[in-house]
């Protein structure tokens, strides 16, 4: 788990704009790594290190915008809830 006090500590060192510009150039790295994968030229530990890469930028981002949690449950519920209406419905289309 990670330590609050640490996604504070580096969440003021950066500030927004830097970890904004980051967590874009680390979404994108794990784009590129998804499509390798996808054509069998990177493992799949590449990808997880570059999945970890963007949980870890998200959570700070999280901390930076000052998201409120009740705010980004609720989102995040009713996301699973319409995902969970498609898979039920066999709907095949994102």
């Amino acid at each position: 788990m990670i330590d609050p006090e640490y996604i504070l500590r580096t969440s003021k060192q950066y500030g927004l704009e830097k970890q904004m510009i980051k967590t874009m150039e680390e979404a994108g790295e794990l784009i590129q790594a998804l499509a390798k994968y996808w054509f069998k030229n990177a493992s799949l530990e590449k990808v997880v290190q570059e999945i970890v890469d963007v949980e870890l930028l998200l959570i700070q981002l999280k901390t930076s915008l000052e998201i409120p949690e009740e705010l980004y449950q609720r989102i995040l519920t009713a996301n699973i809830k319409r995902f969970k209406e498609r898979v039920d419905s066999g709907t095949k289309n994102w």
